[in-house]
């Protein structure tokens, strides 16, 4: 009986342990285009901050329609 619950254990562990790790693998392969998009409307806007030496308009003007196209070419066609 003992060495049924330790084997039984081991078992569940084991597939815990499996779970865990493979589920950021997984997520770290294929990352989400969406997200993917947005990370790069940001740093354009970061660099374009850093070009003007803080906020300026057209670095604001530049971010709200890179959102627009990112969520029309990207985001909204996994739906």
């Amino acid at each position: 009986m003992r060495k049924t619950f330790v084997c039984l254990t081991l078992a569940v562990i084991f597939c815990a342990l499996a779970l865990l790790l493979s589920t950021p693998y997984a997520a770290a392969q294929q990352p989400d285009p969406c997200v993917k998009c947005l990370r790069k409307v940001e740093h354009r806007f970061e660099k374009c901050e850093t070009q003007h030496g803080g906020p300026a308009q057209e670095c604001y003007d530049g971010f709200n329609q890179d959102i627009v196209d990112c969520y029309a070419t990207v985001c909204e066609q996994k739906k």
